[in-house]
């Protein structure tokens, strides 16, 4: 049986391995946050992330004017890699905000 000390070195122990397993997994995010901040507009992930954000963004004000889905991007005025960032993200927030308007309707 564990004594007070050593129940106290224990605990501390474990708070120390939590914070560095913290520290470790938030270090990779702060970098790829970094990264995109410095990454050029006009580079493939750039054009993605352009197209994600107004993805969402669309998706956000369709739903909110009570409008119908429509998630297109036209490929022809913007690249395919803008268009790709566009669906993905408008595709994902539709989808949240349905469900989260389906759980709220089914409460």
């Amino acid at each position: 049986m564990l004594g007070l000390k050593h129940l106290g070195l224990a605990i501390m122990l474990q708070s120390i391995v939590m914070a560095l397993g913290t520290l470790i997994v938030l270090t990779p995010i702060k970098a790829s946050a970094q990264q995109q901040q410095q990454e050029n507009q006009n580079s493939t992930i750039g054009t993605y992330a352009q197209g994600y954000e107004k993805g969402k963004l669309n998706a956000q004000n369709t739903f909110n004017s009570g409008s119908n889905y429509n998630g297109t991007c036209v490929p022809y005025a913007y690249s395919t890699t803008y268009c790709v960032g566009y669906s993905t993200g408008y595709n994902l927030i539709w989808a949240k905000l349905k469900v989260s308007n389906w759980w709220m309707k089914s409460k």
